[in-house]
């Protein structure tokens, strides 16, 4: 249950955020605390709740976040919200509004356009969008959606994002292990974005670098959640240095806050229209290849590991044409697949393993 770490902090109303990259700074500056509804993969060992209403071809991360607001949503959230991420989201509020037993949830969505935002209609569309939910928060909370303390908001979420590319960059120069980031992250993610920067402050005033570059293969994490923990300490354990995470959950949700914006409006154009490239946002998904391509260039790696979510169609439609282009570009990929309900694996740590020696090899 999100909870506020610091008492003296007044209680303010929860918002369940599907994800992936919802509007956080608004849902914070009209009185809310907005939590992303990620990292429930330990949770839960079964979903017989969410299994009442959603085929098992459907994703995991939808699967437990469903058993996760269907057993608990109505004692721990006041609201839930929404946006087109993917196919499977899109259609979970309607699911979830029948499964609740004991009670509704109030609920506040928005659609992002398929249309490129740098388009007059695409921007149009999108800006109409905001206002429109914002005009819904104002009637749902009672209170004015006020400029000045969205700015404040803003500058939160922006410190935020400062301190988790700061704490990425520490796993990169080998001053704290990618299971110590990730596990950090999973245990954050419901807490409130003051919590989340205390929390992280803590860390990142503890870490040393590690100047040593001996013997460690640089590489990129891709996929839309980490890697379960038992993974990411096998790649620790076998010298594989995520110097770039790019998944969904973390390095794609840092990428980029707006600097000037005169509306609220217009910070979300910019938000999202510069939003670091992913499958579930169509207008940019076609910047994938050339974003992580860049990416391997400016951090010299020479591996790329594709972290695949069972039945995430968004991802696995990329995946074949960007291990073609990233192979013939002299990038070494693995891909590793996981579903819902996998256990610790030993064929995976082999494959860790063998793939680590591979780059060794070719270094």
């Amino acid at each position: 249950m999100p909870q506020e770490k610091n008492q003296t902090r007044q209680r303010r109303p929860v918002i369940g955020c599907f994800p992936l990259y919802p509007p956080l700074e608004l849902f914070h500056s009209m009185g809310m605390t907005p939590v992303v509804l990620w990292g429930f993969a330990e949770k839960y060992d079964k979903t017989i709740h969410a299994d009442r209403h959603l085929q098992t071809y459907c994703c995991g991360i939808a699967r437990k976040m469903t058993e996760y607001i269907l057993r608990d949503g109505v004692k721990e959230f006041d609201a839930l919200f929404m946006y087109n991420a993917c196919d499977t989201l899109r259609n979970l509020p309607e699911i979830i509004d029948c499964g609740l037993v004991d009670g509704s949830l109030p609920l506040l969505r928005m659609h992002i356009p398929a249309a490129r935002l740098d388009s007059e209609y695409g921007q149009d569309y999108l800006k109409d969008e905001i206002r429109q939910l914002v005009k819904s928060l104002e009637e749902r909370t009672g209170r004015a959606f006020n400029m000045e303390t969205f700015r404040d908001s803003v500058s939160l979420y922006s410190r935020l994002r400062a301190k988790i590319s700061t704490l990425c960059r520490h796993v990169a120069n080998g001053g704290i292990g990618y299971t110590d980031v990730t596990r950090l992250f999973l245990e954050q993610t419901m807490q409130p974005v003051e919590d989340q920067i205390d929390a992280l402050d803590k860390v990142i005033s503890s870490v040393n670098d590690n100047e040593e570059q001996e013997g460690v293969k640089r590489v990129i994490v891709s996929g839309i959640i980490p890697p379960p923990l038992y993974v990411c300490d096998a790649m620790d354990r076998t010298e594989l240095r995520v110097v770039v995470d790019d998944t969904a959950m973390i390095g794609r949700s840092v990428g980029y806050t707006p600097e000037s914006f005169d509306t609220v409006e217009d910070y979300y154009h910019q938000f999202y229209l510069n939003h670091a490239p992913c499958s579930t946002l169509l207008h940019n998904a076609e910047r994938r290849l050339e974003t992580l391509l860049d990416l391997a260039r400016q951090h010299d790696t020479s591996g790329l590991i594709f972290i695949g979510e069972k039945y995430c169609e968004y991802e696995y439609f990329d995946f074949p044409y960007l291990d073609e282009v990233l192979r013939s570009k002299g990038i070494k990929t693995l891909q590793l697949e996981f579903a819902m309900g996998d256990t610790q694996s030993g064929s995976v740590q082999t494959r860790i393993e063998a793939f680590a020696e591979m780059l060794e090899e070719s270094r």
